[in-house]
């Protein structure tokens, strides 16, 4: 637009301008003191921006004024404060970690022994790693390859599978086992010394477990999602419960060795071994709106505590993150992927690619949120 159309339309008349002004001036005078009073209350003017919202009132209720009372109310109406989106549980940076031990963590430099005091020791480029029963050793896996390694790097022994390995869990006291999972779902044993290995079961892709108080027990999730746990030395079958887990991805054992929990995305099977019974533990699935399609939540991690039977659950749903255990702890719009309890049972270890760190959370004691530098926690040793 020019300047000169732009001025002839700022000068312009509004249409009924001249019978606007006049009916709102009729409003006001008639709410105007006599004028024997007027001269004791001039000390008591009032407000502009208050005649202005009264006369707007009054004009606008005609349609000739409708335009001017519309001018009025926009420019002394408050604009409300847009809404803020929930704020995110603050998050501290912490110079050593929360809890006695070491951390197993996997990043892009491969996998690295984390001391208490955060100084990190890398071992290599393996594709995942788990802690011997007193983190005297590592078993860390790349390609076909499973290596024992100490702490600081030494390896010890190595096998070679024949096919890619998945996943291995160092057996639990006396640490004389360990079992690997291959990509083409060979579960194998093999002594703690990198003796005897050997395949011993055809199982699915979630890593096994071993059985705490019960030797070189183990359990497995197979292809057709149906639990079954076993000696790993005599291939006796101690327990086979009827009900599946389709797609298990995590297997979770109580500190006494009673109840084992099979995670799959949308369910939770607790296993009760005594009492040869299970339940199931289900994610949300209503949207929370009435007409909005149904959008079910699904479960990304869960784990016993080392010592009891309070279970760790995380739950992705409507874009958030949330860690129960036996309340809700901690939420978070990115993902977590994991959760590692420490062995005190006192902090968990969460894993949050999204934010590129680690999340620790007290879980008994004073609520405490804690940030680490990224990576993806295998295992928290004693």
């Amino acid at each position: 637009m020019s300047r000169d159309l732009r001025d002839r339309c700022e000068r312009a008349p509004l249409p009924d301008a001249e019978d606007a002004r006049r009916r709102a001036w009729s409003v006001v005078s008639a709410a105007a003191p006599p004028a024997a009073t007027r001269s004791r209350m001039r000390r008591w003017r009032v407000p502009v921006v208050a005649l202005l919202v009264a006369a707007g009132a009054a004009v606008a209720l005609t349609p000739p004024g409708a335009a001017v009372g519309e001018w009025v109310r926009a420019r002394v109406t408050t604009p409300k404060k847009a809404a803020e989106p929930a704020a995110e549980p603050a998050t501290k940076p912490a110079t050593r970690l929360p809890a006695s031990g070491r951390l197993l963590v996997r990043d892009e430099r491969g996998i690295a022994v984390v001391a208490h005091d955060r100084t990190r020791t890398v071992l290599g480029r393996y594709d995942g790693a788990t802690w011997s029963p007193r983190g005297l050793f590592v078993a860390a896996w790349r390609g076909t390859r499973l290596s024992a390694l100490t702490p600081a790097g030494a390896v010890r022994w190595q096998v070679t599978a024949p096919q890619p390995i998945r996943t291995a869990r160092w057996s639990l006291e006396p640490g004389f086992r360990v079992a690997y999972l291959t990509s083409g779902g060979q579960l194998r044993i093999v002594n703690g010394d990198g003796t005897g290995d050997r395949p011993f079961a055809r199982a699915g892709p979630a890593a096994p477990a071993w059985r705490p108080r019960a030797g070189h027990v183990l359990a497995y999730a197979t292809l057709s999602g149906r639990v079954e746990v076993r000696d790993v030395d005599t291939g006796a079958l101690i327990a086979s419960p009827h009900a599946t887990v389709p797609r298990a991805r995590m297997l979770s054992w109580t500190s006494s060795g009673r109840r084992l929990a099979v995670m799959s995305a949308h369910e939770i099977r607790v296993f009760d071994l005594h009492r040869n019974s299970s339940r199931t533990i289900a994610p949300p699935s209503d949207s929370g709106f009435k007409d909005a399609p149904r959008a079910r939540a699904r479960f990304t991690a869960a784990a016993f505590s080392p010592t009891g039977a309070t279970l760790a659950i995380v739950t992705r749903s409507r874009g958030r993150s949330t860690l129960t255990a036996g309340r809700e702890l901690f939420a978070t719009r990115g993902r977590i992927t994991g959760a590692t309890w420490s062995h005190d049972g006192r902090w968990l270890m969460l894993d949050a690619p999204d934010a590129r760190q680690l999340i620790a959370v007290r879980v008994r004691g004073a609520p405490s949120v804690l940030s680490y530098p990224g990576g993806r926690v295998q295992g928290w040793s004693p």
